[in-house]
């Protein structure tokens, strides 16, 4: 949508945005369609300085407050009004080429910030106007020439997120002398109410959770065949800070004992970060391995020490790490005739052993969703409102 700068000094809704305040220019306004009750939906971008509405726009030292209102047309003479975002472009790095820029959808608003010198960024956060919701938000980080970069997705339509991230070759003599791209599934860590906190007992985790299968639609495949999502999976949420919640979903369960039984592998390592210029090291990684239906946790790749405690009902786990980890990954290792693992599935392109390959928590404030448990399934819930940024 085309923003035009208006001087509508006695638009209602400008005083409102106003609220008193001088000098105050809207700088842009445009609709936004209308709600599902189809009430009529409108932006305003306001800054708090003098001038002309374009060049109010620019980077400035000191920088010029700019808001970011929506406002609902709930009656024929009512309009209801609520701050988005705030910002202040003072180039946002050296350089001097910060931008904030705004676009309007139907019923939505998309802030996209970006600015950096030679580490550029940018940074999205997409809103509902009626009901008032966040829907989106992302992150990208890259050095000039494009590489190393990480993007980080989160999209509370689908309480989901995804994290790629890629290293150049030549990154360093303690990392590979190959270029690296890794992508990652992030999962959940939840702030629950007292009275969810123990729902990892009593049912499928449901929409809150990170989900799984073997499509390789839904997480990764990272060896032997794909297969049909009824065939196994699992979901993976962190119900309180070290407390990894994991249900499996496997139409063949193969008990301990057997020659090669279903298992669930917890991989841990220091955190993946590829910004600020530091090349990632492939070493670090550790894995534990807990048989499905019984038995503790077993050491397995890197010869790790603290051993977490394992909890089980039916076909969940409640896995207690001792420390909260830095990366995380969870595989799920399948096999039907216990003679051979068929395949397994992990929420990152899991590579054996490189840390590079471990994914990450995406950590939920606890003002602005949590689950609870609806119709017997753990279900996301987002908080009402929306605090601006």
């Amino acid at each position: 949508m085309i923003w035009v700068g208006l001087a509508l000094a006695k638009d209602p809704d400008v005083k409102v945005a106003c609220g008193g305040r001088s000098p105050c220019t809207l700088v842009a306004a445009a609709d936004a369609g209308v709600d599902g009750d189809g009430h009529a939906l409108r932006v305003l971008r306001i800054a708090l300085g003098a001038g002309d509405p374009a060049a109010l726009l620019a980077p400035s030292r000191p920088c010029v407050e700019h808001e970011v209102w929506g406002f609902v047309a709930t009656g024929a003479k009512s309009r209801e009004g609520k701050r988005l975002f705030r910002m202040c472009n003072d180039g946002y790095g050296d350089a001097g080429l910060g931008r904030d820029d705004v676009v309007v959808s139907p019923n939505a608003v998309r802030w996209v910030q970006s600015g950096g010198t030679a580490w550029q960024w940018s940074t999205t956060r997409e809103v509902q106007l009626s009901p008032l919701l966040e829907l989106r938000r992302a992150g990208e980080t890259r050095f000039e020439g494009g590489t190393p970069e990480r993007i980080d997705r989160w999209d509370w339509t689908t309480f989901s997120g995804e994290v790629t991230f890629r290293v150049p070759a030549g990154c360093g003599v303690e990392a590979s002398d190959e270029a690296f791209e890794g992508m990652i599934l992030p999962i959940p860590r939840v702030v629950l109410g007292a009275e969810t906190v123990g729902a990892w007992r009593d049912g499928p985790f449901g929409g809150c959770a990170l989900r799984v299968d073997a499509t390789g639609g839904r997480g990764f495949v990272v060896d032997g065949v794909e297969s049909d999502a009824d065939d196994t999976g699992f979901s993976a949420l962190f119900g309180e800070p070290t407390s990894l919640w994991i249900d499996v979903r496997d139409d063949v369960i193969v008990p301990d004992g057997a020659t090669a039984v279903d298992t669930v592998s917890v991989w841990t390592g220091p955190p993946v970060d590829v910004v600020g210029g530091d090349c990632v090291r492939p070493d670090g990684a550790v894995e534990w391995r807990i048989p499905v239906q019984g038995g503790p946790a077993r050491p397995g790749y890197g010869a790790p020490t603290l051993a977490p405690s394992v909890d089980r009902v039916g076909t969940r786990l409640r896995v207690q790490l001792p420390e909260p980890p830095g990366a995380i990954s969870v595989a799920y290792h399948d096999t039907d005739d216990g003679n051979a693992v068929e395949r397994v599935l992990a929420t990152s392109d899991l590579r054996t052993g490189d840390a590079r390959s471990l994914g990450t928590v995406w950590d939920v404030p606890s003002g602005e969703a949590t689950c609870v448990v609806v119709d017997g399934l753990l279900q996301p819930r987002q908080m009402p409102g929306f605090r601006a940024p």
